[in-house]
């Protein structure tokens, strides 16, 4: 599904009914970035023949040589660029039988698979950084929904989305959300429709996409026993309300780690590193650098603990509430919550500050949207809090 990112989709029918028609054209943007080495060493070539030209032949030689090298590199991302460029692909689906189409116009097929050949409606995520440094690397995600075949090659795209993690004013935001593009594709094509971002795969039957996770576990399919083991050290639970009465209680969960713990901690390190550098050195600049770089760090860290994040869940709904960070902060009902799964973490500025696949955060799916939770834990808290939540919300 890799292949997909960037393409440029249109459907051709409306998206509810079947046959469903497909259009997609295959992305540019990385052949065109594939012959810049190549026409950069044609360019060369060509100013050292014209340089050699009149002067002698042993100089003419060289350019020519240059120049041969340069365009048999460049040849082959040259037609793959042009192949691309002209490659648009037609799909057709019908309730029996899936096929691609020439994209001459001809109408002929370029193969047919018989749709019972298909497994599911897959939704994959995949992230991509553009540029370098800190002022101009930019982070974006590419969701693809696609009609999932086990052979890759016989895959069609459904829905394809790309979204910029640091939005500028001018951007637009998407008319259809890829969760509903999922859950629509699932309903429509009848097929279980997977979660397939970071690397998952969960699975949910058509039938049971909008349903909560209260609703699933009334009939059965999902396990509402709790080992009651003991809550990991970056985690405390409270229980909120007077005894007996079971509307007003609440099970609260302070978060006892700070969200950019990492960071803080880097920051600390460069602070003692310009410290001992300018102590050795002499140099007042750096001793002030250093102090002001650790004061930073340990004031961040210290505010973050004084002011944790906190979840609370009552019979009704879920809450998360961040002190320090109003946006941060959501209110839940327990009968719109559809899932919570362990993602990699979608928060642009997490990421800028903690970069890397092992960010984790929990993410509550509802149709409305998904919220996040729990930056800054380890793996094995953030396990334990996603099944201390579905247990909590299952037998609220």
């Amino acid at each position: 599904m890799r292949r997909f990112i960037g393409a440029r989709m249109r459907l051709l029918t409306p998206h509810d009914t079947l046959p469903l028609e497909i259009e997609v054209r295959a992305p540019v943007g990385r052949g065109i970035a594939r012959l810049t080495v190549p026409a950069g060493l044609a360019i060369v070539a060509g100013v050292v023949m014209v340089q050699t030209a009149g002067v002698a032949l042993p100089g003419l030689a060289v350019g020519i040589l240059l120049a041969t090298a340069a365009l048999a590199v460049l040849s082959g991302p040259a037609l793959v660029l042009l192949r691309r460029g002209a490659q648009v692909r037609r799909y057709r689906i019908d309730p029996d039988l899936v096929t691609c189409l020439a994209a001459d116009g001809s109408g002929g097929a370029v193969w047919r698979e018989p749709f019972a050949n298909y497994t599911s409606i897959r939704w994959e995520r995949f992230v991509e950084h553009r540029g370098s440094g800190e002022i101009n690397r930019r982070h974006f995600d590419h969701d693809i929904v696609a009609l999932a075949h086990p052979d890759p090659s016989r895959t069609v795209p459904l829905f394809c989305a790309t979204k910029q993690l640091e939005p500028t004013p001018a951007q637009e935001t998407e008319s259809v959300s890829p969760r509903a593009a999922w859950e629509g594709f699932s309903r429509l094509l009848d097929l279980p429709a997977i979660d397939g971002r970071d690397g998952a795969d969960d699975a949910r039957a058509p039938e049971d996409l909008d349903k909560s996770l209260q609703q699933l576990a009334i009939e059965g399919k999902i396990d509402k026993s709790w080992m009651d083991s003991p809550a990991p050290p970056g985690l405390m639970l409270e229980v909120i309300g007077a005894e007996g009465d079971a509307e007003a209680k609440r099970l609260r969960v302070t978060l006892r780690k700070p969200a950019t713990g990492l960071f803080t901690w880097l920051l600390v390190a460069l602070g003692a590193v310009l410290l001992g550098v300018g102590v050795v050195v002499a140099a007042i600049g750096l001793i002030v650098a250093g102090v002001l770089f650790i004061a930073l760090g340990i004031g961040l860290r210290v505010l973050q603990i004084r002011a944790p994040r906190r979840i609370e869940i009552s019979r009704q709904q879920l809450s998360h509430t961040n002190p320090l960070v109003e946006s941060d902060s959501f209110n839940l009902p327990l009968a719109e919550i559809e899932s919570v799964t362990l993602r990699r973490t979608g928060r642009a500025d997490v990421r800028r500050l903690m970069p890397g696949p092992g960010v984790r955060e929990l993410v509550i799916g509802t149709d409305a949207g998904e919220h996040t939770l729990g930056a800054g834990l380890s793996a094995p808290e953030l396990s334990w809090l996603r099944r201390y939540i579905v247990a909590a919300i299952v037998n609220a």
